[in-house]
């Protein structure tokens, strides 16, 4: 009996249809997403974009940086200013001070006072100061104080003078004292009071006897350095 003779086929038709569709499909959606696929070749064209799109990158780039320093820089320079502007507010207080402190050195007028005689008696002039201190020939000055006796004389004719370069406030009490008569009669003493307002007399006054010591005049100085004068 002669065996059947029967054909071995991989594929059958229905599976190359379903191969030929898919195929096809596939075809199908390549040609429709074909724009949608960059151009990756390298043409001289693309190169020369991506170059310029590297070099704009490197120009924003050090554009950025820069920006970043000058960031600095001025953030350096608000600090300096800032500073700068410490220093001015320090040194207006400190010209604050300063000027006060003139304000009450202006106010601190200086006081003088001047005698003179004509005869050859010894004449001596004594302030005594608001804190009681008594200047007069063998006590020119006394600490604490720039008042001094700038000026004795032991033979008339002559003059002596008494100077406070910051006169403080208070009463200051001028004294005339006829210390040695060298001769007969009376001697007559002129004063006067210099201020940096100006010169007023001290009104004249009569010594007769050795020794005698009147209080003449009381000068007064308030607390703005003006002063006033008072004769005895």
């Amino acid at each position: 009996m002669k065996g059947r003779n029967r054909d071995i086929n991989i594929f059958s038709m229905s599976a190359l249809d379903l191969f030929a569709s898919a195929l096809g499909a596939f075809i199908l959606i390549a040609v429709v997403l074909f724009p949608y696929f960059p151009n990756t070749g390298s043409s001289a064209e693309n190169i020369a974009e991506l170059r310029a799109q590297l070099a704009q990158a490197r120009q924003e780039l050090q554009q950025c940086r820069d920006a970043l320093n000058d960031a600095g820089e001025a953030q350096q320079q608000l600090q300096q200013c800032q500073s700068d502007l410490q220093q001015c507010q320090a040194d207006r207080e400190q010209s604050h001070r300063d000027l006060q402190q003139c304000t009450e050195q202006l106010r601190k007028k200086f006081l003088l006072v001047l005698i003179s005689w004509g005869n050859r008696n010894d004449v001596d002039l004594h302030v005594v100061d608001p804190n009681g201190r008594e200047f007069y020939y063998s006590k020119k000055t006394h600490p604490g104080t720039p008042a001094k006796l700038e000026e004795d004389n032991q033979n008339g004719p002559g003059n002596e003078i008494w100077l406070h370069p910051q006169a403080t406030p208070g009463e200051y009490r001028v004294y005339y004292k006829l210390y040695a008569k060298r001769g007969s009669g009376s001697t007559q003493v002129r004063g006067a009071l210099l201020t940096p307002d100006g010169r007023r007399p001290i009104p004249d006054r009569t010594l007769n006897r050795e020794g005698e010591k009147p209080l003449v005049a009381i000068i007064t100085v308030d607390s703005e350095g003006e002063a006033s004068l008072r004769t005895q």
